[in-house]
């Protein structure tokens, strides 16, 4: 089902609300950390979640991607360094 709607709500409204992750990868972190807390073997299940966790990255960052505009290499030096308003200094 295409997702119409993509208002953001901080509880579930309806039956027809989804998730922003997928529902296969929430399945899959829940099944590794039941069996790893349950003191049992969860390797496998952990391989497959990470496989689908870098799958679902990858096309994300497909998606998103953007270049990093490039403006040179700046130094810090007394001209560019702020005398106060930085970190916690004031």
């Amino acid at each position: 089902m295409p997702i119409r709607d993509r208002t953001a709500q901080t509880q579930w409204a309806a039956d027809t609300d989804v998730g922003v992750l997928d529902e296969y990868l929430i399945t899959l972190g829940v099944r590794w950390r039941m069996l790893c807390r349950l003191g049992l073997a969860y390797s496998e299940e952990l391989d497959e979640y990470e496989r689908e966790v870098s799958k679902l990255w990858q096309r994300w960052r497909r998606g998103h991607s953007q270049p990093v505009p490039s403006y040179g290499t700046y130094l810090l030096n007394q001209t560019n360094i702020p005398e106060s308003g930085y970190g916690n200094a004031v």
